[in-house]
């Protein structure tokens, strides 16, 4: 594979001969597995063609959580690392752990991707660490994590592969680190749902209902000239935010768990839809394709 060319809302088309993504105002490519902070407040993840995650042949479900790092969630002990944890846990005793890839993003005053993107059955869930300090980089991080995911789907959409994404994030306060980057955000939340995925937070002691909106996790329609808080869901979409009250000790498993089963009736699904075709590409009483 020789080039691969991403569109970035914010620039002009970019090509490079490894996938990679623009965060924050800046680009760099890092090595795999290095700290991707290459620049204060961006992220930055490099694929090979051959990686298990792009090479995958199966339609794929990437199964996405954003964990909040900021100094304000020490008051949830060990939840979080729990949560991170029984999340990978979940993925691979799960069905059809062979069609899932696995992301784990951190964010305080920087992003840390945490897993970047392996096969469920490659993440050793005891190798997770999580240290709460710092602020609330989330607009940034959003923003990070689709460009991410879009750009890896984009590679494995050149081969004609299907990739499905749910993702789920996880704050207990606004952001304060990256306000600059919420209308970005925004684009890329759009274009993640006109694919399709579900995007989801999950607010502990804020409305996460709020968080989602703002980012635009949930299509609103605005009445008339209405102010950004006056706005209304379309009918009939599925719910972007959840709130958690602060103080209710199974927020975190209760938003591990949610994206758990998102993410395994959306490979069952799959699985479904793969066994079907391969029964009627096999049947020999099935009528040729005209």
């Amino acid at each position: 594979m020789a080039g691969i060319f991403i569109s970035d809302p914010l620039t002009k088309r970019i090509k490079y001969d490894k996938l990679a993504y623009r965060t924050g105002h800046k680009t760099t490519l890092e090595s795999k597995g290095a700290n991707m902070n290459g620049y204060p407040n961006s992220a930055l993840a490099v694929w090979q063609p051959n990686d298990p995650v792009v090479r995958n042949s199966k339609p794929l479900v990437i199964a996405m959580l954003v964990v909040d790092r900021s100094s304000s969630m020490a008051g949830f002990d060990d939840k979080p690392l729990k949560g991170m944890r029984d999340f990978v846990i979940g993925l691979q005793r799960g069905p059809e752990p062979e069609r899932i890839a696995v992301g784990i993003v951190t964010f305080a005053d920087t992003t840390t991707f945490e897993v970047q993107f392996k096969m469920a059955s490659e993440v050793d869930p005891d190798e997770l660490q999580y240290l709460p300090s710092g602020c609330t980089r989330l607009y940034g991080t959003v923003y990070d994590t689709l460009y991410a995911l879009l750009s890896l789907a984009t590679m494995r959409q050149t081969a004609g592969l299907e990739t499905q994404v749910i993702m789920t994030v996880i704050t207990d306060g606004d952001d304060n680190r990256s306000r600059e980057l919420l209308n970005p955000c925004r684009d890329l939340a759009k274009e993640a749902r006109r694919r399709g995925w579900e995007l989801a937070v999950f607010g502990l002691g804020v409305s996460g209902i709020k968080i989602a909106r703002e980012m635009g996790f949930t299509e609103v329609a605005p009445r008339g000239n209405a102010a950004d808080d006056d706005v209304r869901p379309v009918q009939n979409q599925r719910p972007a935010g959840f709130d958690i009250a602060a103080d209710d000790e199974d927020g975190t498993e209760a938003s591990v768990l949610y994206t758990l089963e998102r993410t395994h009736m959306t490979v069952t699904g799959f699985a479904v839809a793969d066994d079907k075709s391969d029964t009627e590409d096999t049947d020999p009483m099935s009528p040729p394709n005209s």
